[in-house]
């Protein structure tokens, strides 16, 4: 048995100050084909304040426990579980059902994944929802070969840094689309083959850059029907577009000559939906590659602060910062 500290939703509402609290739980411990976990690092992200205003695909059952994902080590297995995940290393598999903004949380046995002890935590910590969401996209939604074109908006977004250099890595040219000259360079330094800024003429000089290419899919973020428009001239007849998050809080649409005549297809990816209906040992065999690549340096991203539990206040506002760069991670062994 063992006392923890977390942070919790007391509240479901759009006044996260007042609606989110740290408190003490006493005798924790694994049950049957459950594990405690001792947490290392856990990241701050949009999805956890979507979560705790109830706007998210998971709705809180108060007081729920905040925090989706995250990396620690196993301190007890419950009955039914193998005695040698004790000590080990493991990723959190997002379910919003358990904490990850916690000393120590309670986690079912499947949905922890070992990982290697020679790779920087903090990277590990943010393994399971955005890189999972990139390998996702270039993988499960259209058969892409080497030389292909693939697009996508809000390419500075925390997926957009996993999924360029992943889609580098499978020999994919990439076109990335970002809404301020600011991030330019950022995105070219991923890799992308061309990165352009939008705007009104953006049809007009994605045709240029691509001198004759189309692309085979459209990865959208911004959920802004208007650009969603503008990029898809630039998708084959036939192609996809696939949305992955929703910057706006706007519905992204296919205009309709796009969408009948040209037979472009509006697709969604919704990470833990994926995650809890894959097989287990595919999901096993996607993570091990992608801390693979973190452990080689191909994947990555910046963390630009960290906050022990107590200081969770700030660590939300921090990542709600519209024009921050890198994540902002929790640390629960740390202290304010």
């Amino acid at each position: 048995m063992t006392d923890v500290d977390k942070v919790i939703v007391t509240a479901v509402g759009t006044d996260l100050e007042n609606n989110i609290a740290l408190v003490s739980e006493e005798n924790v411990t694994a049950g049957a084909g459950e594990v405690v976990v001792e947490v290392e690092a856990a990241p701050v992200n949009g999805a956890d304040a979507l979560f705790a205003m109830g706007w998210f695909g998971v709705y809180p059952d108060v007081p729920a426990a905040m925090g989706a994902e995250g990396v620690g080590r196993v301190v007890e297995a419950g009955p039914g579980v193998d005695p040698a995940l004790i000590g080990r290393r493991v990723i959190m598999i997002p379910t919003f059902r358990f904490g990850t903004w916690a000393t120590k949380t309670v986690v079912p046995a499947t949905n922890v994944v070992p990982v290697p002890e020679d790779v920087d935590p903090q990277q590990l910590a943010m393994l399971a929802v955005n890189p999972a969401t990139a390998h996702v996209l270039l993988h499960e939604y259209v058969d892409l070969r080497p030389g292909n074109w693939v697009g996508l908006d809000l390419a500075n977004s925390a997926v957009a840094h996993y999924l360029i250099p992943l889609a580098k890595r499978a020999g994919l040219n990439t076109l990335a689309v970002v809404r301020r000259d600011a991030v330019v360079d950022e995105v070219k330094a991923l890799g992308a083959d061309i990165v352009l800024v939008d705007g009104e003429d953006l049809a007009v000089r994605m045709d240029e850059a691509l001198a004759g290419a189309r692309l085979r899919v459209l990865f959208e973020g911004t959920g802004d029907p208007d650009q969603v428009a503008r990029l898809v001239t630039a998708v084959a007849d036939g192609g996809t577009v696939v949305a992955f998050a929703s910057a706006t809080g706007r519905t992204p649409a296919i205009p309709l000559g796009d969408l009948i005549y040209r037979g472009i297809a509006l697709r969604s990816v919704y990470i833990v939906g994926w995650l809890q209906n894959a097989p287990r040992e595919k999901v096993q065999r996607m993570y091990a590659e992608l801390a693979g690549l973190v452990a080689e340096g191909v994947i990555g991203a910046e963390v630009t602060a960290t906050y022990p539990l107590d200081e969770f206040a700030k660590a939300i506002q921090h990542a709600q910062q519209t024009e921050r760069n890198g994540k902002v991670l929790i640390v629960p062994a740390a202290r304010a």
